[in-house]
């Protein structure tokens, strides 16, 4: 299940490579659009997240203070994502 919810959480930001999202917004979306069969709690979709991150296939910036996180696909996420592998 993990690796599905990684891919999936890698599909909705690749499908949107020119934002970048926060956390709460990026699972009550693919909760929205029911891109899984289950629903995703937002602990679910961090891990995921920090799993692409540390694959370089997603980058996080930091609010102008610091405190929020944005959460956006790279161009290896996204060319791993059109090549379906």
């Amino acid at each position: 299940m993990n690796e599905e919810i990684r891919k999936t959480v890698l599909e909705y930001l690749a499908l949107r490579p020119t934002g970048a999202f926060e956390l709460s917004q990026i699972t009550r979306m693919i909760n929205m659009r029911g891109m899984l069969d289950i629903e995703l709690e937002e602990k679910q979709v961090d891990e995921a997240l920090v799993f692409l991150l540390g694959m370089d296939f997603v980058s996080v910036q930091h609010g102008g203070l610091g405190s929020s996180k944005h959460w956006q696909v790279t161009s290896p996420g996204i060319l791993y994502h059109e090549r379906g592998e």
